[in-house]
């Protein structure tokens, strides 16, 4: 009877127990639950006042949210990241300036209506230590999304709200803005010129056929001598068509090495001498910086080199890739010969000499020249389009659609 009493007894004891630990838990989760929903909640306030801030910047009423944010976030998110759509600093490119009327006008046409704020955990590596943020948007949508990325809670993290007194941070997003909204893009004819454009047939890594294609978007990059696409953006290069050659970022006076210089990769050196520069005597340049040479005359004739041309392509993997490096140039565009035409919102490129970027066993980069290419490219719009073509013309390319038909009598 004795054993059977304190048995009973350390079973009530042992359920008393697990009682009052199942309590204690219950309190800790909805403590837990109750402090998450003060920091959504807090997050929701912080959005709200956002909308008000935003409108005295940009003068337009715009919706701000949030949309899957980690719980570790979201502090973060209702103080430093919604501080910087608060600030000023974020909305400079809409002040009233002669230097910003084309990028407002843009901003207008965009019509946004709507910002939304999320986080990428795990982004690509070799962005994971310099980007801070990433704008979305795909025209006629009037939503943009704001990508935040782990640097910028590394880096920044605001003691307070926006409406909060004492010290507070925030990053400036207008490059971000700018660059997602597409708003760098110039009409009419440009020294420099760079952008999206769809259609770019290359190559496909997934295709049951080693030499199969597919279409992409690629930037586009023209440097007024040079035209070269990448599969990722390469900013800095967006002037307005000049007499006089611009300097370079770093205030220098322009060079011909800010042309055939690729500072993306160093495996590519330069983009190579038989790349041919149009000689533009339109063009004012500094002091001792001279025209490129007129095209090199050579005794090999087209069999020879088309043999030549044949003979290097069989050295080629089977299956070919492009560079690694994200920010290296899948190939240059000549544009001695290039027959160029706008129709619509699609840039045609025909009898273009392209030389193409591959990365070979080793992390070697091999050229292979192909010609009398044919590209249809799709433009943002037909003003993209007819600027892409003004410039490319002005720069030595030829204002027609190139041919290879022939008359049958």
């Amino acid at each position: 009877v004795t054993v059977s009493v304190l048995y009973w007894c350390r079973r009530v004891m042992d359920a008393v127990k697990n009682a009052a630990q199942t309590v204690a838990q219950g309190a800790a989760d909805k403590a837990a639950a109750a402090k998450e929903a003060v920091k959504t909640g807090a997050l929701e306030v912080a959005c709200a006042a956002a909308e008000k801030e935003v409108k005295k910047q940009t003068g337009r009423s715009i919706r701000v949210t949030t949309r899957n944010v980690p719980d570790d976030w979201l502090e973060w998110m209702a103080k430093t990241g919604v501080n910087s759509l608060c600030a000023p600093d974020t909305w400079v490119f809409l002040e009233e300036s002669s230097y910003n009327a084309r990028k407002v006008d843009l901003w207008n046409e965009r019509g946004i209506k709507k910002i939304v704020m999320t986080v990428r955990t795990d982004p690509e590596e070799f962005s994971s230590d310099w980007k801070i943020a990433e704008v979305e948007w795909e025209s006629p949508s009037t939503t943009m999304t704001i990508h935040w990325y782990p640097r910028a809670s590394r880096d920044k993290n605001s003691p307070n709200f926006w409406k909060e007194k004492g010290p507070k941070e925030w990053w400036s997003l207008a490059n971000e803005i700018c660059f997602g909204l597409r708003i760098y893009q110039l009409p009419g004819k440009c020294f420099y010129k760079s952008d999206w454009v769809d259609n770019f047939d290359d190559v496909d890594p997934d295709s049951y056929f080693a030499s199969g294609t597919t279409v992409y978007r690629r930037w586009l990059q023209f440097r007024r001598w040079t035209l070269l696409w990448y599969a990722r953006p390469i900013a800095d290069y967006n002037f307005q068509w000049s007499t006089v050659a611009p300097k370079k970022n770093d205030g220098r006076d322009f060079d011909f090495d800010a042309i055939r210089n690729v500072p993306t990769d160093p495996r590519i050196d330069a983009i190579p001498e038989e790349v041919r520069l149009p000689t533009l005597d339109d063009v004012q340049l500094p002091d001792g910086v001279e025209h490129p040479p007129p095209p090199p005359t050579t005794d090999e004739d087209e069999d020879a080199r088309n043999k030549r041309e044949a003979e290097h392509a069989e050295t080629l993997p089977e299956r070919r890739a492009r560079p690694v490096n994200p920010f290296a140039p899948h190939g240059v565009i000549e544009l001695n010969g290039l027959h160029v035409i706008a129709k619509g919102n699609k840039l045609i490129l025909t009898g273009a000499t392209i030389h193409h970027y591959w990365e070979v066993e080793g992390g070697k980069i091999e050229t292979e020249v192909r010609r009398n290419e044919r590209l249809e490219l799709k433009c943002f719009s037909s003003e993209q389009a007819d600027s892409w073509a003004e410039s490319l013309i002005a720069s030595g390319a030829i204002n027609s659609e190139h041919t290879t038909c022939c008359v049958v009598a």
